[in-house]
C-alpha cells in the first residue's frame, strides 16, 4: 500500500522557534516486509553544514576517569559486538554531539543508530551476541516490521538506545516515540565515515556537522543552557523532528 503525502520540512534557523520552510513531497511506503520515506528531488543536493566551525576528526587518545570513563568503557564493548556482527550502525544523537563537541562521555545513554533493513535480517543474531556480551534487552518501542523501532539495552545501569533508520541518500531517518505515536526526525548526511575516539574506531555520518544541526540547531556547538534539553519539545522547535506526519496510523491503515 502506497501512501503519499505533503508536508514542510523546516530549515532550523540560528533564533530559536525561528523557521524557513520549503514544501517538499514525503512518500511513505509500508508493508510487513518494508518500508521507506523518500524526500523530494528539492533536497537533491548534497548536504553542507552552514557556517560549521573547523572541527577535529578524531579524539586523541586520553584517560577517561569517573563516570564518563566508566560509560565510554560500555560504549566500547557494544561496539565491539557490533563489529562482530558486521552491524552498519553509526553513532547517532547525543552520543554523536559528545564524540564531536565534548571527546567525552556526557549524556546519561548511549545513542547508536541502525538500518532497519539491515535488523529485519539480523536481529535475532545481533540480540544473541549482546545477551552474550552481557547486555540485557528492555522493553522495544514499536515492531521489528515498522518503521520506528527502537531497542533499548542496559550494562551496568547504562542505557544503549539503538534506533532503527531508514536509509536515504541524502539523509536517514529514525522515529521519535511519544504516548504511543511515533514521529519522522531526519538528519542530513551524505554517508558514513569511521572516526578514532581514544583507540575505538566509531562509525559516524559524514558530514557529521549536517547531522547535528539537524537534531540540535544551528548553535549545536554551544552547550544547551538553562534546562535540560527537551527531547520531544526540543526536537522538534529547532530540530528536524515532525509532529504533523503520524506515522502509526499509516502503518494500521496499511495492515
Amino acid at each position: 500500500m502506497l501512501i503519499n503525502i505533503t508536508l514542510a520540512v523546516g530549515c532550523v534557523t540560528l533564533r530559536r522557534n525561528s523557521y524557513r520552510s520549503q514544501n517538499k513531497d514525503f512518500s511513505l511506503s509500508s508493508s510487513k516486509a518494508a518500508f521507506s520515506i523518500t524526500l523530494g528531488s528539492s533536497l537533491a543536493d548534497p548536504p553542507t553544514a552552514s557556517r560549521a566551525p573547523s572541527l577535529r576528526r578524531h579524539c586523541p587518545k586520553k584517560a577517561l576517569a569517573g563516570k564518563s570513563g566508566r560509560k565510554f568503557n560500555i560504549l566500547v564493548a557494544f561496539v565491539r559486538v557490533l563489529d562482530s556482527v558486521s552491524c552498519p550502525y553509526n553513532l547517532h544523537g547525543g552520543t554523536l554531539l559528545n564524540f564531536v563537541r565534548d571527546c567525552e562521555m556526557k549524556d546519561s545513554d548511549i545513542d547508536v543508530a541502525i538500518p532497519l533493513e539491515w535488523r529485519q535480517r539480523h536481529e535475532e543474531r545481533l540480540h544473541k551476541a549482546l545477551v552474550s556480551g552481557g547486555f540485557r534487552k528492555l522493553r522495544a518501542f514499536g515492531t521489528l516490521w515498522h518503521f520506528g523501532y527502537e531497542v533499548p539495552y542496559i550494562l551496568n545501569q547504562t542505557k544503549i538506545d539503538t534506533f532503527s533508520f531508514v536509509d536515504e541518500k541524502q539523509q536517514y531517518v529514525t522515529g521519535l516515540w511519544k504516548d504511543g505515536n511515533v514521529y519522522p526526525c531526519a538528519a542530513r548526511r551524505i554517508g558514513v565515515g569511521t572516526e578514532q575516539w581514544g583507540e575505538l574506531s566509531v562509525r559516524v555520518p559524514i558530514p557529521y556537522e549536517t547531522a547535528l544541526e539537524s537534531w540540535y540547531g544551528q548553535n549545536w556547538m554551544i552547550p544547551h543552557k538553562g534546562s535540560p534539553w527537551r527531547w520531544f519539545e526540543d526536537a522538534f522547535e529547532i530540530g528536524s523532528c515532525r509532529k504533523d506526519v503520524n506515522v502509526t496510523r499509516l502503518y494500521d491503515s496499511a495492515d
